[in-house]
């Protein structure tokens, strides 16, 4: 999504990419955006973040900016209201091309027009579009205006930006959902990394790593769980600090859990994390084998009442149909009490065949 009122989706094959403007009483019209380099990839808006990018766009000149991946190692570069749809600007990264950008995650940077990107690929090249050395191990390069941040983020396919601790200053994390088999300098099941303060730039104030064999986090790290697939931050309990949503859809054979790890003036809480499956009293449903409970989370105050609630979807649920969750947040954090949730059938797609619904989320 975009600015209020705007939403941008993508979707896979060659690609494609809409604006979708929307009025007091929905949607109002919509527009695909033109592919600057269609013969140079596929996959085009396989993943998107927008920002304001001006030193990476200059063609906007100010305005929010689409920032889109495909299946190159390149980040296309799209005024989001389209005012221009040639001669925009495109950013090379160093991953190989082969896997594409997996990831994008914007940075804001208050009071000013350059916005930072985190780009998530595979395979740093060496000398060329070949690999590191590891085969397809996971990178994260941090683009500010001007070039790269200097400082390394830990390897990964997902991140998050979020005021953690509540003291203004944004923290980065960073998460690697695969084994040490898969690649290096991961955990058992899945790592989640925090860089606290650095999303404006400079070295971390400090660096906290979160698997699920740290002390407090429910269950144990196993092959496959995918901790951290999917990633959230917002505060569930309205107390100035946000919280950590963390999904794991591989969980036990792929029934999957979402763990909330609460937000402190210092570390996150892993003393009090919580974890949350379709078992636990209240939630709607029940726990099956290839739900994937956990494919994606997002947390949004659906009633303005100040709290954060978190979506959780499963993509695997009835057979593949999919679903979403709602869970309220409250002064406690996340709660049970008037859970909701939504089928494929139920938001009008059908629930015949594999549709998948909720294998993507995405929002402010």
């Amino acid at each position: 999504m975009g600015s209020p009122g705007e939403e941008v989706g993508g979707d896979v094959g060659g690609g494609s990419v809409t604006v979708i403007w929307g009025g007091s009483s929905g949607p109002t019209r919509a527009k695909t955006v033109a592919d600057p380099w269609p013969s140079s990839h596929d996959a085009y808006g396989r993943t998107l973040a927008v920002g304001t990018y001006n030193s990476l766009n200059p063609v906007n000149d100010g305005k929010l900016s689409i920032a889109i991946g495909a299946n190159d190692s390149e980040v296309t570069f799209i005024p989001a209201n389209l005012s221009a749809q040639s001669g925009t600007s495109g950013t090379g990264t160093d991953f190989n091309p082969g896997h594409g950008i997996v990831a994008l995650t914007a940075v804001d940077l208050p009071n000013t027009d350059d916005d930072r990107l985190m780009i998530h690929g595979r395979g740093v090249s060496d000398g060329g579009w070949g690999y590191d050395g590891h085969g397809d191990d996971p990178g994260t390069r941090l683009v500010s205006p001007g070039g790269f941040e200097t400082y390394t983020l830990p390897g990964g396919t997902v991140s998050a930006v979020g005021n953690l601790d509540g003291n203004g200053s944004p923290d980065l994390v960073v998460v690697n959902p695969e084994d040490p088999a898969q690649s290096p300098e991961t955990s058992l099941g899945g790592r989640v990394t925090v860089y606290y303060d650095a999303a404006y730039g400079g070295s971390p104030r400090r660096v906290q790593t979160i698997d699920q064999d740290t002390a407090g986090v429910p269950s144990s790290g196993e092959k496959g769980d995918r901790f951290g697939a999917s990633v959230a931050i917002g505060d569930t309990d309205k107390d100035g600090r946000a919280d950590l949503v963390i999904g794991a859809p591989g969980e036990d054979s792929a029934i999957g859990a979402v763990t909330v790890v609460r937000g402190t003036t210092g570390l996150l809480d892993t003393a009090r994390a919580r974890i949350w499956t379709q078992n636990v009293a209240g939630v709607p449903g029940s726990s099956e084998k290839g739900d994937g409970f956990g494919t994606a989370v997002r947390i949004v105050d659906t009633n303005k009442d100040g709290y954060g609630d978190v979506l959780i979807s499963a993509a695997g649920e009835d057979g593949g149909a999919g679903c979403l969750w709602y869970l309220r947040g409250s002064a406690t954090s996340v709660t049970a009490t008037g859970a909701v949730s939504v089928g494929a059938g139920g938001a009008g797609l059908g629930s015949a065949g594999a549709s998948r619904f909720g294998g993507a989320v995405t929002g402010p």
